[in-house]
């Protein structure tokens, strides 16, 4: 038996969730508002398949789906490490209790981002360990445990079906927006497009270089604000704080599934607490005013 991906409109989103449905000869799942049938290794009906055992996967890889054309995806959000080999990594993969804080913001930036728009953005979580799985960076060295592999690969087949669906109901380019913790002590965001190459759609449909810089761009409007935003130029030689994530470059150099892309490596401190609400509240107002003025086809 193979699971197959089937294409099913819904507007609704919901956390991650298993229904059997019978329908006729075929047994189909929902996941987050997405059917799902499972259909026989004979059966030819034209569905592109994808080999993943979704089972295993339904607490570890939370895809909530929604209709606004803007992901945001959550790649060290727990702290989840079951039977799985541990990693062999560096600084990385120590525990800090800012991935649980940058799970709540990312999900408060959801509801804010509902709000402004009235209907919901996607969301993409993991909620493994980064000792055992990193899905922030490429393959070969994301696990050591071969049985992460499908968690990794489902990461990025929920990433790639959100931006799917975005192409054929909108027919436009989604903006993703990664979001990680940073370690420094400061209370600086970093907001990293590889110097305006990961906004690549919206700078050239709009004539220019980083969109970030525009009165209407996040960069701008954050600092108007009053929050302390990093430089307006990344500095590559200082990777701790500048190395763009792995999911921000997959998808913004992607030729088969395209996404705007921001990394934003958020201080933890201010995603939990008093500052949550209006880190989020800015965040969602900043996003939206330049997903607005430059998202385009």
């Amino acid at each position: 038996m193979e699971l197959v991906f089937f294409e099913c409109w819904t507007g609704i989103s919901a956390d991650i969730g298993w229904t059997l449905v019978c329908g006729g000869q075929v047994e189909w799942y929902t996941l987050s508002g997405v059917a799902m049938p499972v259909l026989p290794d004979s059966c030819e009906q034209g569905f592109v398949k994808h080999r993943a055992e979704f089972v295993l996967l339904k607490e570890l890889v939370v895809y909530e789906y929604g209709v606004l054309p803007i992901i945001i995806t959550v790649p060290h959000s727990g702290n989840i490490v079951k039977d799985f080999g541990l990693r062999d990594c560096a600084e990385g993969c120590q525990e800090v209790k800012s991935q649980n804080h940058i799970l709540t913001l990312a999900l408060n930036l959801k509801e804010h981002l509902s709000y402004i728009f009235g209907v919901c953005p996607s969301i993409v979580y993991c909620k493994l360990s980064r000792r055992v799985l990193d899905v922030d960076v490429p393959e070969p060295e994301a696990y050591s445990d071969s049985g992460c592999r499908p968690h990794y690969r489902i990461y990025y087949e929920s990433v790639c079906n959100s931006i799917r669906k975005m192409n054929r109901l909108h027919n436009r380019t989604p903006l993703l927006l990664n979001l990680r913790p940073h370690f420094e002590t400061n209370q600086t965001l970093y907001l990293n497009t590889q110097n305006g190459e990961t906004l690549k759609k919206m700078s050239a449909r709009n004539d220019l270089n980083d969109v970030r810089f525009h009165e209407q761009g996040i960069h701008s409007r954050m600092l108007a604000s009053r929050w302390t935003v990093s430089p307006e130029r990344e500095n590559f030689t200082d990777n701790r704080k500048y190395a763009l994530s792995h999911t921000v470059k997959y998808f913004s150099f992607s030729q088969t599934w395209r996404a705007d892309g921001v990394d934003m490596l958020l201080p933890p401190a201010l995603c939990t607490g008093y500052g949550l609400r209006p880190l989020c509240k800015d965040l969602a107002e900043s996003v939206s005013h330049m997903f607005i003025a430059f998202s385009g086809r």
